[in-house]
């Protein structure tokens, strides 16, 4: 779809401007986070803009119509010691301050926000998803970094909610195993 055509587009460009300072992890549907290590304040605010310039520039020809993106990423840097559990929930606070502050622009952080921590569903909310199929297993590529190649397929567990939101297994898992 040119939805999935997009999406490897972005991720091209984030991996590709973000090179070997750091990891891009993508957390659900269109939400990824960058986390860097040993980088400078200035080396860090440098690929902040060029992240945000080049994905405003990757732009998708789909028929007459070019379509392109702003984005609002998290970062984090990582610290001696951090899991990577504990790095992707920190950038994750990074991304949903960032989305807070509105379009093209970014959110950097070094300890989570309390006010911002996900709340789980109740155990009744997703007793009545799994029994009406809302929750399940949706399949992407797996790409290769250097050439955007596939290697594989991964199955990642997804919430999908009436509204149309997305969730992640982050924001579900803990209370499904409850059910």
């Amino acid at each position: 779809t040119a939805g999935d055509q997009l999406l490897k587009l972005i991720t091209g460009t984030m991996m590709k401007t973000v090179g070997e300072h750091g990891f891009v992890v993508r957390l659900a549907g269109d939400e990824f986070v960058i986390l860097v290590d040993k980088m400078t304040d200035d080396a860090f605010a440098d690929i902040d803009k060029s992240l945000r310039s080049a994905i405003g520039k990757a732009t998708l020809k789909i028929d007459m119509l070019d379509v392109c993106r702003t984005a609002s990423p998290g970062f984090i840097k990582l610290k001696r010691g951090m899991s990577m559990r504990e790095a992707v929930a920190l950038a994750d606070n990074a991304l949903l301050l960032a989305k807070a502050a509105g379009k093209n622009r970014s959110q950097s952080v070094q300890q989570r926000s309390p006010h911002l921590a996900p709340r789980l569903p109740s155990v009744d909310a997703v007793r009545h998803a799994l029994q009406n199929n809302e929750i399940g297993y949706h399949v992407q590529p797996i790409l290769r970094g250097s050439d955007l190649q596939s290697e594989g397929f991964e199955a990642l567990l997804r919430w999908s909610l009436p509204s149309g939101e997305v969730l992640g297994p982050s924001q579900f898992l803990e209370t499904m195993t409850k059910a």
